[in-house]
């Protein structure tokens, strides 16, 4: 396992936790502002939202780099 390779996986899952939380907060906000949402609603982001694409994107290019990871080269 190259070391570079460890410091990417690193660097893109603290992007990838950082953009999710941002993500769960706006769901957070978003369902503080709608009351009369049904329950069992809250779990879903609203829609378009740029903050669950950013985490969306950010899981694949972690998935990515994982891979790459666990290649033997």
């Amino acid at each position: 396992m190259k070391l570079s390779k460890l410091k990417t996986s690193i660097e893109e899952a603290e992007r990838f936790i950082k953009l999710a939380k941002e993500a769960v907060k706006e769901i957070y906000e978003y369902h503080k502002a709608r009351p009369d949402l049904p329950n069992g609603m809250w779990e879903y982001t609203p829609s378009p939202s740029r903050k669950a694409s950013a985490t969306k994107r950010a899981s694949l290019d972690l998935s990515v780099v994982l891979s790459d990871l666990r290649k033997p080269r």
